[in-house]
């Protein structure tokens, strides 16, 4: 262990350990170009090719995913390549597939991006997931990605998708990455933090919403149907049931709503139905933990109020009493 630890002072590396890192001018003109596209709000995602950079710009509107995460994990079912394979082809193995485009778009991936190879700044990625050169080919070989050119001197590599979709959209038909026919479309919506949206939905007649989330599933993923406050969620008041919510195809959030499931589980109250029997929603899309959180540190707030003015009481109580002593 001692010779272990004493490794850095032989191979002289120990000179750089304590060295601070300034961000490389690649990454802060990526950063730019990325802002550029941000401003209009819709929400993407950057696909980080082996994995990301320590630099990676993101927000909670724009955040980025790791390929060797995704390939392993969410996209686990379109890796026919074995895990005993090269990273390389584990990794390009789900957008090599006839589908990969319609992964992408449905996975809400706008950019690929390979990371810079220089040492003490991206270098050590490549250690283990092999020549970075080879990546770039590999992305470069997809006729549906585009290259972004971030100037002659930029050694990043980076690539479009300009088809991907937004963090909400509908589908005609339950999601099927193999069915060509169908149709996808985007949602509107208002971003309320994370684990919160809202959004207005009409539902005809005989008509089955499909309504797909663009994040891993989880089931604490929840719909309200209605004008919901924090009280209706705790108390699961006009919540569309779990049988509406699966996962779907590539491991995202797919809810399904029509109006027979509406009927039998929200008041009249929750929404309008017009002339012609469409149903007319309004939608809170929540994540049901964060309920609890938000009450129980209500609760925790309250309970410090409640001791700390039992405390001050208790000594004006005490401090009362000893100047009626000396009276």
């Amino acid at each position: 262990m001692l010779l272990f630890n004493l490794k850095p002072l032989f191979n002289q590396s120990i000179g750089t350990l304590f060295v601070g890192r300034t961000e490389p001018g690649e990454y802060v003109s990526l950063q730019k170009y990325l802002n550029e596209r941000m401003k209009n709000s819709q929400f993407f995602r950057t696909l980080w090719i082996p994995t990301a950079s320590r630099w990676v710009p993101f927000d909670y509107q724009h955040p980025y995913v790791n390929a060797s995460d995704a390939s392993s994990q969410t996209w686990n079912a379109f890796n026919t390549s074995g895990q005993a394979q090269a990273p390389l082809v584990q990794i390009m193995a789900p957008l090599n597939q006839n589908n990969g485009q319609k992964l992408l778009d449905l996975s809400s991936i706008r950019y690929l991006i390979v990371p810079m190879f220089q040492n003490y700044v991206d270098g050590e990625i490549y250690e283990y997931y092999g020549d970075r050169q080879l990546y770039i080919r590999a992305l470069s070989s997809l006729n549906y990605l585009k290259k972004v050119n971030l100037g002659q001197a930029n050694q990043l590599a980076v690539f479009e998708n300009a088809g991907s979709l937004g963090h909400i959209y509908s589908s005609s038909k339950p999601l099927d990455i193999n069915n060509g026919n169908i149709n996808y479309h985007n949602v509107s919506y208002a971003y309320i933090d994370p684990s919160e949206y809202r959004l207005s939905l009409v539902v005809q007649r005989g008509q089955t919403i499909n309504l797909n989330f663009s994040e891993a599933y989880d089931q604490n993923w929840r719909i309200c149907i209605g004008k919901c406050s924090w009280l209706d969620m705790l108390f699961k008041k006009n919540y569309l049931p779990n049988s509406s919510h699966k996962k779907n195809q590539i491991g995202l959030n797919s809810f399904y709503i029509n109006q027979a499931t509406i009927l039998k589980s929200t008041s009249k109250s929750s929404y309008r139905t017009g002339a012609n029997g469409a149903m007319y929603l309004n939608v809170t899309l929540f994540y049901q933990p964060m309920i609890y959180f938000v009450y129980g540190s209500a609760l925790s707030v309250a309970t410090l109020v409640a001791v700390v003015l039992l405390i001050i009481s208790r000594k004006l109580l005490v401090e009362n009493r000893a100047k009626n002593e000396k009276i």
